[in-house]
Parts: C-alpha cells; sequence; structure tokens
C-alpha cells in the first residue's frame, strides 16, 4: 500500500516505448508533425524496432509525410538496437514474440 511518502516506481523502459509510441501516434492525429517525431525519436532510442509497423501503422500517416521522417528512421536504423535488443512493440499485445 501506497502512503503519502511513498513515490510509484518508475517506468521500465517498455512501458516508456510504449507510452512514447502512443503519443507520437496522438500527435500524428492531431497534425503535430514535429512533437509527434520528438515522440517517436525517444520511443525508437528506448529500443522499438519495428519498423515496418512505423511504416504502415495509419496513425502515424501525418509523421510519415514529413521530410524529416526518413531522416529519423535512418538515423535509429543504422544504430545498434537500443537498450531492450530490438523489442518488438507487437509482443506487448499478444502479437509477434
Amino acid at each position: 500500500m501506497l502512503t503519502r511518502r511513498d513515490k510509484p516506481r518508475p517506468a521500465s523502459d517498455r512501458e516508456r516505448m510504449t507510452s512514447l509510441y502512443n503519443i507520437a501516434c496522438c500527435h500524428s492525429k492531431l497534425g503535430d508533425a514535429r512533437s509527434g517525431l520528438v515522440a517517436l525519436a525517444g520511443c525508437l532510442e528506448a529500443g522499438y524496432a519495428d519498423y515496418g509497423q512505423i511504416r504502415t501503422d495509419p496513425d502515424l500517416e501525418t509523421l510519415r509525410k514529413d521530410e524529416r521522417f526518413e531522416g529519423l528512421l535512418k538515423r535509429y536504423g543504422q544504430q545498434s538496437q537500443g537498450l531492450l535488443g530490438g523489442f518488438n512493440l507487437n509482443s506487448l499485445f499478444g502479437g509477434d514474440k
């Protein structure tokens, strides 16, 4: 049980990655490509590596239309696989494992 002085546990890398992906989707749907790309960059930095999902997710359409999108994917696609070794977000929802 939490008391007033207890702090909630920090978010795991997977939770952070999932949250940032969803934030990127929300900004994209709102037409805010800049903020969406910032959130997507954070998601990629945390280790998300399902580039097929990024390229096909209808919620990210606005981001894909932005001229900075390909550069962002290239930047992270050529790096090591991040903190979680190329974790696939779909595995959180019972998809690919």
